[in-house]
């Protein structure tokens, strides 16, 4: 049985891709010690959640659906 692992390297990658279609400046936040990668944007001032701490499969599969799902707007 094969499996893909997905790298923090990916994540940036796709990441890079969301940030430039949305003209964002979303992060990514590690930590395996509580529960993986988080989804952050930063304020002037503050710090805020857009999607809490999941595996790296977790958000490959978020990212891509973002992806996926800007691309069927444009249309």
């Amino acid at each position: 049985m094969a499996t893909n692992r997905v790298s923090r390297k990916d994540l940036e990658f796709l990441l890079s891709r969301v940030n430039a279609k949305l003209n964002s400046a979303w992060q990514l936040d590690n930590n395996p010690i509580y529960g993986g990668y988080e989804l952050l944007v930063q304020d002037a001032s503050d710090c805020f959640v857009l999607f809490g701490r999941v595996s790296p499969r977790e958000m490959d599969s978020f990212l891509r659906g973002i992806l996926y799902g800007y691309d069927q707007g444009v249309k």
